[in-house]
Protein backbone atom coordinates (compact mmCIF):
# COMPACT_ATOMS: atom_id res chain seq x y z
CA UNK A 1 0.00 0.00 0.00
CA UNK A 2 2.70 2.52 -1.18
CA UNK A 3 -0.02 4.71 -2.65
CA UNK A 4 -3.93 4.68 -1.67
CA UNK A 5 -6.17 4.73 -5.11
CA UNK A 6 -3.45 4.41 -7.42
CA UNK A 7 -5.63 3.70 -10.64
CA UNK A 8 -8.43 5.70 -9.88
CA UNK A 9 -10.34 6.43 -12.97
CA UNK A 10 -12.14 10.11 -12.18
CA UNK A 11 -14.64 9.51 -14.65
CA UNK A 12 -15.95 6.60 -12.93
CA UNK A 13 -17.18 6.15 -10.23
CA UNK A 14 -16.48 5.81 -6.37
CA UNK A 15 -18.46 2.04 -6.87
CA UNK A 16 -16.76 1.62 -10.11
CA UNK A 17 -13.52 2.37 -9.26
CA UNK A 18 -13.73 -0.22 -6.44
CA UNK A 19 -13.83 -2.87 -9.44
CA UNK A 20 -10.99 -1.29 -11.04
CA UNK A 21 -8.90 -0.55 -7.83
CA UNK A 22 -9.70 -4.14 -6.88
CA UNK A 23 -8.59 -5.67 -10.10
CA UNK A 24 -5.37 -4.22 -9.76
CA UNK A 25 -4.74 -5.04 -6.27
CA UNK A 26 -5.54 -9.26 -7.65
CA UNK A 27 -9.43 -9.38 -6.46
CA UNK A 28 -11.38 -11.05 -7.97
CA UNK A 29 -14.98 -9.87 -9.34
CA UNK A 30 -16.60 -12.58 -7.12
CA UNK A 31 -14.66 -11.33 -3.98
CA UNK A 32 -14.88 -7.74 -4.80
CA UNK A 33 -18.28 -8.41 -5.06
CA UNK A 34 -18.60 -9.79 -1.48
CA UNK A 35 -16.53 -7.25 0.39
CA UNK A 36 -18.45 -4.39 -1.51
CA UNK A 37 -20.54 -3.67 1.48
CA UNK A 38 -17.73 -3.73 3.76
CA UNK A 39 -15.82 -1.26 1.30
CA UNK A 40 -18.51 1.03 1.21
CA UNK A 41 -19.24 0.76 4.68
CA UNK A 42 -15.86 1.04 6.09
CA UNK A 43 -15.10 4.22 3.63
CA UNK A 44 -18.18 6.15 5.40
CA UNK A 45 -18.98 7.66 1.92
CA UNK A 46 -22.19 5.50 0.83
CA UNK A 47 -23.91 8.36 0.07
CA UNK A 48 -21.23 9.19 -2.25
CA UNK A 49 -20.74 6.28 -3.78
CA UNK A 50 -22.29 6.35 -7.14
CA UNK A 51 -21.02 10.07 -7.78
CA UNK A 52 -17.70 10.45 -9.80
CA UNK A 53 -14.78 10.58 -8.21
CA UNK A 54 -13.20 13.81 -9.78
CA UNK A 55 -15.68 15.43 -7.60
CA UNK A 56 -13.93 13.80 -4.35
CA UNK A 57 -12.11 15.53 -1.73
CA UNK A 58 -8.45 14.25 -1.36
CA UNK A 59 -9.53 13.04 1.81
CA UNK A 60 -12.87 11.21 0.00
CA UNK A 61 -10.75 9.86 -2.44
CA UNK A 62 -7.77 8.08 0.27
CA UNK A 63 -10.70 6.98 2.13
CA UNK A 64 -11.90 4.76 -0.46
CA UNK A 65 -8.83 3.71 -1.61
CA UNK A 66 -8.02 2.41 1.81
CA UNK A 67 -11.47 0.60 2.32
CA UNK A 68 -10.78 -0.96 -0.77
CA UNK A 69 -7.15 -2.17 0.39
CA UNK A 70 -7.82 -2.75 3.68
CA UNK A 71 -10.10 -6.27 2.09
CA UNK A 72 -7.42 -7.68 0.83
CA UNK A 73 -6.63 -9.92 3.98
CA UNK A 74 -2.70 -9.73 3.31
CA UNK A 75 -0.42 -12.63 4.73
CA UNK A 76 2.35 -9.66 4.64
CA UNK A 77 1.28 -5.56 4.19
CA UNK A 78 3.42 -3.03 3.76
CA UNK A 79 2.43 0.35 4.14
CA UNK A 80 4.21 4.00 3.72
CA UNK A 81 2.67 6.93 5.44
CA UNK A 82 -0.69 6.62 4.49
CA UNK A 83 -2.23 5.78 7.91
CA UNK A 84 -1.35 9.33 8.26
CA UNK A 85 -4.21 10.70 6.07
CA UNK A 86 -7.65 11.34 6.47
CA UNK A 87 -9.73 12.74 9.60
CA UNK A 88 -8.81 11.34 13.23
CA UNK A 89 -11.95 8.99 12.98
CA UNK A 90 -10.59 7.41 9.88
CA UNK A 91 -7.29 7.44 11.35
CA UNK A 92 -8.32 5.51 14.33
CA UNK A 93 -10.21 2.85 12.06
CA UNK A 94 -7.12 2.20 10.09
CA UNK A 95 -5.21 2.10 13.32
CA UNK A 96 -7.75 -0.67 14.76
CA UNK A 97 -7.57 -2.37 11.09
CA UNK A 98 -4.05 -2.90 11.58
CA UNK A 99 -4.06 -3.83 14.54
CA UNK A 100 -6.65 -6.46 13.93
CA UNK A 101 -4.14 -7.80 11.34
CA UNK A 102 -1.38 -8.10 14.12
CA UNK A 103 -3.10 -9.83 15.77
CA UNK A 104 -4.08 -12.62 13.32
CA UNK A 105 -0.37 -13.10 12.57
CA UNK A 106 -0.41 -10.87 9.36
CA UNK A 107 3.42 -9.38 9.43
CA UNK A 108 2.99 -5.37 8.99
CA UNK A 109 6.05 -3.27 7.74
CA UNK A 110 5.28 0.28 8.19
CA UNK A 111 6.85 3.36 7.06
CA UNK A 112 6.35 6.75 9.45
CA UNK A 113 7.83 9.57 10.70
CA UNK A 114 5.07 9.21 13.35
CA UNK A 115 6.93 7.88 16.47
CA UNK A 116 3.86 7.45 18.45
CA UNK A 117 2.53 4.87 15.60
CA UNK A 118 5.74 3.33 15.25
CA UNK A 119 5.65 2.81 19.10
CA UNK A 120 2.35 1.73 19.22
CA UNK A 121 2.26 -0.72 16.24
CA UNK A 122 5.58 -2.05 15.80
CA UNK A 123 7.55 -4.52 18.09
CA UNK A 124 10.95 -4.16 16.30
CA UNK A 125 12.16 -0.95 14.20
CA UNK A 126 14.66 -0.49 11.60
CA UNK A 127 15.98 3.13 11.59
CA UNK A 128 16.96 4.05 7.79
CA UNK A 129 18.87 7.21 6.82
CA UNK A 130 19.59 7.95 3.33
CA UNK A 131 19.23 3.81 3.08
CA UNK A 132 21.75 3.04 5.15
CA UNK A 133 20.58 0.99 8.30
CA UNK A 134 21.41 3.31 11.62
CA UNK A 135 20.24 0.71 13.86
CA UNK A 136 17.56 -2.15 14.34
CA UNK A 137 16.04 -3.40 17.73
CA UNK A 138 13.00 -2.62 20.37
CA UNK A 139 10.78 -0.23 19.19
CA UNK A 140 11.05 2.26 22.18
CA UNK A 141 14.84 1.65 22.44
CA UNK A 142 15.57 2.39 18.69
CA UNK A 143 12.85 5.68 18.92
CA UNK A 144 14.65 6.75 22.17
CA UNK A 145 18.16 6.71 19.93
CA UNK A 146 16.54 8.49 16.58
CA UNK A 147 15.57 11.53 19.22
CA UNK A 148 18.51 12.14 20.96
CA UNK A 149 20.59 11.72 17.57
CA UNK A 150 17.71 14.80 16.06
CA UNK A 151 18.64 16.67 19.16
CA UNK A 152 21.92 16.43 19.17
CA UNK A 153 22.16 17.60 15.67
CA UNK A 154 19.89 20.03 16.14
CA UNK A 155 21.78 21.60 19.52
CA UNK A 156 25.49 21.39 16.92
CA UNK A 157 23.49 23.14 14.32
CA UNK A 158 22.54 25.85 16.59
CA UNK A 159 25.46 26.35 18.29
CA UNK A 160 27.49 26.52 15.00
CA UNK A 161 25.32 29.22 13.35
CA UNK A 162 25.14 31.49 16.10
CA UNK A 163 21.26 31.03 16.33
CA UNK A 164 21.21 32.11 19.88
CA UNK A 165 20.30 35.97 19.59
CA UNK A 166 23.15 37.75 22.28
CA UNK A 167 21.04 39.25 24.87
CA UNK A 168 23.22 42.39 24.98
CA UNK A 169 21.69 43.98 21.43
CA UNK A 170 18.89 45.84 21.38
CA UNK A 171 16.67 48.56 23.70
CA UNK A 172 17.32 48.73 27.12
CA UNK A 173 15.34 49.47 30.00
CA UNK A 174 16.78 50.50 33.85
CA UNK A 175 18.91 53.07 35.26
CA UNK A 176 22.23 50.91 33.75
CA UNK A 177 23.19 50.90 37.73
CA UNK A 178 23.70 47.23 36.92
CA UNK A 179 24.33 45.92 33.71
CA UNK A 180 23.40 42.40 32.53
CA UNK A 181 26.07 41.61 29.51
CA UNK A 182 24.82 38.07 29.00
CA UNK A 183 21.83 35.52 29.48
CA UNK A 184 22.26 31.80 28.29
CA UNK A 185 21.56 28.13 29.40
CA UNK A 186 24.44 25.61 30.09
CA UNK A 187 24.29 21.96 30.70
CA UNK A 188 25.84 20.51 33.93
CA UNK A 189 29.45 20.80 32.63
CA UNK A 190 29.28 24.20 32.06
CA UNK A 191 28.92 24.20 28.42
CA UNK A 192 26.72 26.39 26.11
CA UNK A 193 23.26 24.69 25.37
CA UNK A 194 20.92 25.73 22.56
CA UNK A 195 18.71 23.32 22.93
CA UNK A 196 16.98 21.90 26.07
CA UNK A 197 15.26 18.61 26.51
CA UNK A 198 11.98 18.41 28.86
CA UNK A 199 12.85 16.64 31.99
CA UNK A 200 16.46 16.94 32.10
CA UNK A 201 18.39 19.26 34.13
CA UNK A 202 19.40 23.06 32.82
CA UNK A 203 20.74 26.05 33.98
CA UNK A 204 20.23 29.77 33.21
CA UNK A 205 23.81 31.70 33.53
CA UNK A 206 23.37 35.13 33.97
CA UNK A 207 26.57 37.21 33.51
CA UNK A 208 26.57 40.92 34.94
CA UNK A 209 28.80 44.41 35.21
CA UNK A 210 28.58 47.12 38.07
CA UNK A 211 28.75 50.76 36.75
CA UNK A 212 27.41 52.13 40.29
CA UNK A 213 27.68 49.93 43.78
CA UNK A 214 23.72 48.89 44.87
CA UNK A 215 22.69 46.88 47.81
CA UNK A 216 21.09 43.58 47.48
CA UNK A 217 20.25 43.66 44.04
CA UNK A 218 17.36 41.02 42.76
CA UNK A 219 17.85 39.34 39.67
CA UNK A 220 14.83 37.91 37.56
CA UNK A 221 14.57 35.38 34.48
CA UNK A 222 11.26 35.33 32.94
CA UNK A 223 9.61 32.99 30.72
CA UNK A 224 7.76 33.61 27.89
CA UNK A 225 5.80 31.75 25.10
CA UNK A 226 5.61 32.79 21.11
CA UNK A 227 2.46 33.66 21.76
CA UNK A 228 3.37 36.59 24.38
CA UNK A 229 2.37 34.25 27.20
CA UNK A 230 4.48 34.93 30.40
CA UNK A 231 4.84 31.66 32.10
CA UNK A 232 7.13 32.59 34.94
CA UNK A 233 9.43 34.99 36.33
CA UNK A 234 11.70 32.99 39.45
CA UNK A 235 14.10 35.55 41.01
CA UNK A 236 17.07 35.38 43.25
CA UNK A 237 15.34 36.50 46.61
CA UNK A 238 13.05 34.25 46.27
CA UNK A 239 15.74 31.43 45.55
CA UNK A 240 17.21 31.99 48.88
CA UNK A 241 19.92 33.86 47.26
CA UNK A 242 20.98 37.38 49.47
CA UNK A 243 24.35 39.42 47.19
CA UNK A 244 24.94 42.09 49.90
CA UNK A 245 26.92 44.97 48.47
CA UNK A 246 27.69 44.57 44.72
CA UNK A 247 30.66 46.53 43.37
CA UNK A 248 32.27 44.17 41.20
CA UNK A 249 31.14 42.22 37.92
CA UNK A 250 30.03 38.63 38.34
CA UNK A 251 27.59 35.86 37.05
CA UNK A 252 25.03 33.94 39.14
CA UNK A 253 22.82 30.94 37.71
CA UNK A 254 19.17 29.31 38.30
CA UNK A 255 19.47 25.65 38.04
CA UNK A 256 16.31 23.37 37.06
CA UNK A 257 16.98 19.88 37.92
CA UNK A 258 13.63 19.07 35.90
CA UNK A 259 12.95 21.40 32.71
CA UNK A 260 9.14 21.28 33.13
CA UNK A 261 8.76 23.32 29.80
CA UNK A 262 7.36 21.15 27.19
CA UNK A 263 8.93 21.12 23.74
CA UNK A 264 8.41 24.81 22.00
CA UNK A 265 10.36 28.22 21.18
CA UNK A 266 10.62 30.34 24.22
CA UNK A 267 11.92 34.08 25.27
CA UNK A 268 14.18 33.98 27.89
CA UNK A 269 14.51 37.65 29.51
CA UNK A 270 16.63 38.82 32.46
CA UNK A 271 16.05 42.01 34.63
CA UNK A 272 17.86 43.05 38.01
CA UNK A 273 16.19 45.71 40.13
CA UNK A 274 16.55 47.14 43.72
CA UNK A 275 16.43 45.31 47.09
CA UNK A 276 12.59 47.66 47.47
CA UNK A 277 11.55 46.93 43.92
CA UNK A 278 11.33 50.74 43.49
CA UNK A 279 14.18 50.76 40.97
CA UNK A 280 14.85 49.02 37.42
CA UNK A 281 18.35 48.58 37.30
CA UNK A 282 18.74 46.45 33.97
CA UNK A 283 16.48 44.46 31.35
CA UNK A 284 17.08 42.93 28.62
CA UNK A 285 15.00 42.84 25.58
CA UNK A 286 13.72 39.22 24.36
CA UNK A 287 16.42 38.00 21.92
CA UNK A 288 17.24 35.13 24.08
CA UNK A 289 15.70 32.02 22.33
CA UNK A 290 15.61 28.51 24.01
CA UNK A 291 14.67 25.55 22.30
CA UNK A 292 12.70 23.05 23.98
CA UNK A 293 12.46 19.51 22.75
CA UNK A 294 10.78 16.73 23.89
CA UNK A 295 13.17 13.49 24.83
CA UNK A 296 10.89 10.49 24.24
CA UNK A 297 8.18 10.04 22.23
CA UNK A 298 5.58 10.79 24.13
CA UNK A 299 4.23 14.74 24.02
CA UNK A 300 2.49 16.17 27.14
CA UNK A 301 -0.50 18.49 26.64
CA UNK A 302 -0.31 21.77 28.08
CA UNK A 303 2.85 23.84 28.06
CA UNK A 304 4.17 22.75 30.88
CA UNK A 305 4.70 19.51 33.02
CA UNK A 306 3.69 19.62 37.01
CA UNK A 307 5.44 16.37 38.75
CA UNK A 308 3.33 15.76 41.32
CA UNK A 309 4.15 12.72 44.25
CA UNK A 310 0.94 10.38 44.22
CA UNK A 311 0.22 8.29 47.34
CA UNK A 312 -3.05 6.12 48.15
CA UNK A 313 -3.84 3.66 50.83
CA UNK A 314 -3.89 1.10 48.06
CA UNK A 315 -1.97 0.57 45.27
CA UNK A 316 1.93 -0.01 44.36
CA UNK A 317 4.65 2.93 43.61
CA UNK A 318 6.82 2.39 40.36
CA UNK A 319 9.75 4.11 39.20
CA UNK A 320 10.10 7.36 36.88
CA UNK A 321 11.56 4.94 34.35
CA UNK A 322 8.69 2.71 34.24
CA UNK A 323 6.14 5.48 34.58
CA UNK A 324 7.61 6.86 31.08
CA UNK A 325 7.80 4.06 29.39
CA UNK A 326 3.73 2.96 30.06
CA UNK A 327 2.60 6.60 29.75
CA UNK A 328 4.65 6.89 26.21
CA UNK A 329 2.83 3.60 25.14
CA UNK A 330 -0.81 4.94 26.40
CA UNK A 331 -0.31 8.29 24.95
CA UNK A 332 0.44 6.41 21.38
CA UNK A 333 -2.65 4.48 21.42
CA UNK A 334 -4.78 7.58 22.34
CA UNK A 335 -2.95 10.17 19.87
CA UNK A 336 -3.83 6.93 16.90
Amino acid sequence: MLEVGAGFHPELSGRENIYLNGAILGMTRKQIDAAMDDIIEFSGLAEFIDTPVKVYSSGMYVRLGFAIAVNLDPEILIVDEIVAVGDEEFQRRCLDYLHDLRERGTTIVVVSHSLAMIQQLCDRVAWLDHGHLVADGPAEEICERYLDAVNAAEEKYLRDSGAKQPSGNGDREGTGAVRITDLSTVDDDGDPRSLAANGEPVTFRVAYEVNEPVDDPIFFIDFITENGIHLAGPDSWRGGLRLGRVTEPGVLEMRLPRLPLLPGVYSVKAAVASAALDEVYDRTPRECRMRVRHKGPYLAPGIITLDGEWSASVGTKVDRATVERETAQIAARENA
